[in-house]
């Protein structure tokens, strides 16, 4: 009933019968111009309608999109240090957060703990890293810091 009301008025208030062969999606399939133009204008109707009455909001202008700019990206000094093989007491403190995070606030170098601890028969195996810790900072200076 509302596609043939709707289609009454995109007729200019004529209502045909549909029947011979003739279907909604056949007129659909074929508009003309002026058909258009009263769609156009029926929909710009109803939406002034929606709006007025507060159901329907206005869509935010469209933002021209921002390309963000890469900013150069500085080169970290990275140096690995081979901890598997220092007594347990020393690797237990190198491996502390608390630790790492004194070195980082002392030189500005991040640490990080890498790999896994391994006896010696088994370091060959299994193509795992034996333990060590990742130092990075921006400098050779905040690496190499003591």
């Amino acid at each position: 009933a509302f596609a043939v009301s709707l289609l009454a008025q995109l007729n200019g208030g004529r209502r045909r019968a549909l029947g011979g062969g003739s279907s909604l999606a056949s007129v659909a399939k074929h508009p003309s111009s002026d058909y258009l133009e009263k769609a156009a204008a029926m929909a710009a109707k109803i939406n002034a309608m929606l709006m007025a009455k507060g159901k329907l909001l206005t869509p935010p202008p469209l933002l021209p999109k921002v390309i963000p700019v890469p900013t150069p990206v500085e080169e970290m000094v990275v140096t690995e240090v081979d901890i598997n093989d220092v007594p347990l007491n020393c690797r237990e403190l190198l491996t502390k957060g608390k630790t790492q995070e004194e070195i980082r606030l002392f030189s500005g170098a991040v640490v990080s703990t890498k790999g896994l601890y391994m006896p010696e028969i088994e370091k060959g195996a299994g193509g795992q890293r034996p333990l060590y810790l990742h130092v990075q900072g921006k400098t050779q200076e905040q690496v190499n810091s003591k």
